[in-house]
């Protein structure tokens, strides 16, 4: 079914725009730096780059992403305004779904969210930086609409969906073939403000307690 951000894609495509906004390389203060590296690197997946100035600079084979500088005296601070997370989109579907087997070969709790335009997984890096792991899905999105004054959106089959649906976890596992690549790390980041509150309450995976693909009963605070 085609729809309007297929449409859209389309269109900006055709006068050689790009389809969203992208970020340049975004620096995060970090506590404890060979703590940070080893996260970024062993657990999202990042590699080295090449120094460009001060900080260790993090990324694809060909792009720099993510610069972790040291120094930070305290983790991230709560309950204020400002950057509320960085999304890293994955190349395929595929990589998508060997982050999901990565966390849960090592333990590491994540929120799993179906935003029906993208699918996501939310974790914190040491220093409690917010990050998403995405795999975007225009194709399953049809348009917006109001029910009872609520938004809501329409995906491809015309059901109304909130856009806020835990992900299948063992569905997407599924599509992982076992291979953790270190040469196709995420694409660009996407800065996502806001305050430091959580977006939604969603379900969280919790490999240390149903080992697998099982959701903890409480909602992720």
């Amino acid at each position: 079914m085609d729809t309007q951000a297929l449409a859209l894609a389309r269109q900006r495509a055709a006068e050689n725009l790009p389809e969203r906004l992208t970020w340049e390389t975004l620096s995060l203060s970090v506590t404890d730096l060979d703590r940070a590296e080893a996260f970024w690197t062993g657990v999202v997946g990042l590699v080295r780059r090449p120094a460009e100035g001060p900080g260790l600079a993090l990324g694809t084979a060909d792009r720099t992403l993510v610069v972790l500088i040291p120094g930070a005296r305290a983790p991230v601070a709560r309950g204020h305004a400002g950057l509320y997370h960085v999304a890293l989109g994955m190349a395929s579907k595929a990589e998508f779904s060997r982050r999901i087997q990565r966390f849960i070969d090592l333990g590491i709790a994540f929120s799993p969210v179906d935003h029906l335009m993208s699918k996501a997984l939310y974790l914190s890096d040491p220093d409690g930086h917010g990050i998403e792991i995405a795999w975007e899905t225009p194709e399953r999105f049809g348009s917006f609409s109001t029910v009872s004054g609520r938004l809501v959106l329409i995906d491809s089959d015309g059901r109304v969906r909130s856009g806020r649906e835990p992900l299948d976890i063992r569905a997407e596992r599924a599509l992982a073939d076992g291979r953790w690549p270190r040469s196709r790390a995420p694409a660009a980041p996407r800065r996502k403000g806001g305050t430091s509150a959580p977006a939604c309450a969603r379900p969280r995976v919790c490999p240390g307690v149903v080992r697998g693909s099982g959701l903890c009963p409480q909602p992720d605070a």
